[in-house]
């Protein structure tokens, strides 16, 4: 099966759903950067990579969209993840940074 000229018949092979595979393609035409048949099994290959991250192919390609990015990147990827866990590390470890649920529960300053 092809979608905008890229053929999809190899995205089981890859682990990538048919969805995210197009929303990929489609991302890459609004960048105005389309995409190649080989430059999208490069971008597959490198999805499949991030696996060892904990990541499936189908979130790293998501993830390329959230962020910003033209294609996935094994590094870039990596660095990204650590940057977020960094992050919830520091939230979690400072509890001052926290607000508690009975705070939230009964914070009624969106009322005014």
């Amino acid at each position: 099966m092809k979608y905008k000229n890229i053929d999809l018949s190899e995205l089981p092979f890859y682990n990538v759903s048919e969805s995210a595979a197009k929303s990929f393609i489609d991302w890459r035409k609004e960048l105005k950067k389309p995409l190649t048949q080989r430059a999208f099994e490069l971008c597959l290959i490198e999805a499949v990579k991030c696996g060892t991250l904990g990541l499936s192919p189908d979130e790293v390609l998501d993830k390329t969209q959230v962020w910003g990015w033209q294609a996935p990147n094994f590094a870039y990827t990596a660095n990204k993840l650590s940057q977020e866990f960094s992050a919830i590390a520091q939230t979690v470890s400072n509890p001052s940074n926290r607000r508690s649920l009975e705070h939230d529960l009964k914070d009624t300053s969106w009322a005014n």
